[in-house]
């Protein structure tokens, strides 16, 4: 698929989209005033991530999340547009006031022991300066696991794709333990070493996406499956949240947790051609199911 916009020509095209053109140059190689642009789906966010109650609690002591990190159960299966508005202004002042009133009702921590914990996790990463050479990159891995989730965990999923994407990236979190860090300047301002901690949180988060993936055996919402006996919403069987918790040593553990439907019952969202049943408009009084579910 290409966007044209040659008819527009070169002054109007960096007159009014001077962005469009300077992504297009810089990562396609494209000039929008003589060539198509290519098009193509790319991630744009996150509906999932870490457990929260309506009050942005997580199951942490003292921890509060808002934002695309948090799951607070205010998208449902796919995330209607705006809400991250919702997502920002209202879970984002709902955090800052638990975490005040959090405070005032808490004892100070030990201080000795938060130290100690620190400092036993920073030697801990320290540690990945004496791995030897083995050949491994952060950039690598990062790029062999956008190709990989692309492949396989992006708009339509597959059985087969979504257990071959396990197994990949269990390799790469391997690989991932082999990687030599090359600045060896210390922990302060090092970049490479912040690259290396984002690297393994995102194989962490890569890794909770294909096995859930795997388990809901349906379609709903944003998860699209297509094997056979899986392309259409199941609610006898998976109208539920899913829960990835991590475990020492493997796949992490998926667990789930019934919907509670409050105003709005799930249905299905029609579009385009699909609204009109014998040249009139069908409507759908179930249109929100996307409200009360997550994926």
């Amino acid at each position: 698929m290409y966007l044209d916009l040659r008819h527009l020509g070169r002054a109007k095209l960096d007159e009014r989209l001077p962005q469009i053109c300077e992504l297009a140059r810089s990562y396609v190689g494209v000039e929008p005033a003589v060539a198509p642009i290519p098009v193509r789906p790319v991630v744009h966010y996150t509906m999932g991530g870490i457990r929260t109650d309506i009050d942005t609690a997580t199951s942490h002591y003292g921890v509060f999340a808002a934002g695309e990190c948090a799951c607070n159960g205010l998208h449902g299966a796919n995330r209607l547009g705006s809400n991250s508005l919702t997502e920002t202004l209202v879970y984002g002042h709902r955090a800052g006031d638990m975490a005040v009133e959090f405070c005032r009702q808490t004892q100070p921590p030990n201080r000795s022991a938060l130290t100690e914990a620190a400092l036993s996790r920073a030697d801990a990463l320290m540690a990945q300066f004496d791995v030897a050479d083995q050949g491994q990159s952060c950039a690598q891995i990062r790029r062999e696991l956008g190709t990989l989730m692309e492949q396989h965990a992006g708009i339509y999923r597959h059985e087969t794709g979504l257990s071959q994407a396990v197994r990949e990236i269990a390799a790469l979190k391997s690989r991932y333990k082999a990687v030599d860090l090359k600045d060896k300047s210390g922990r302060v301002f090092n970049f490479e070493l912040m690259h290396w901690c984002e690297l393994g949180f995102t194989l962490d988060v890569a890794e909770c996406m294909v096995h859930a993936a795997l388990w809901r055996k349906e379609s709903r919402g944003s998860h699209q499956r297509i094997d056979a006996e899986c392309t259409q919403r199941d609610d006898d069987n998976f109208l539920c949240h899913s829960f990835a918790t991590p475990t020492p040593n493997g796949a992490p553990q998926i667990a789930s947790q019934p919907v509670r439907i409050t105003k709005s019952a799930p249905g299905r969202r029609v579009y385009g051609g699909e609204m009109h049943t014998n040249g009139k408009v069908q409507t759908d009084d179930h249109d929100e199911e996307h409200d009360d579910e997550r994926q």
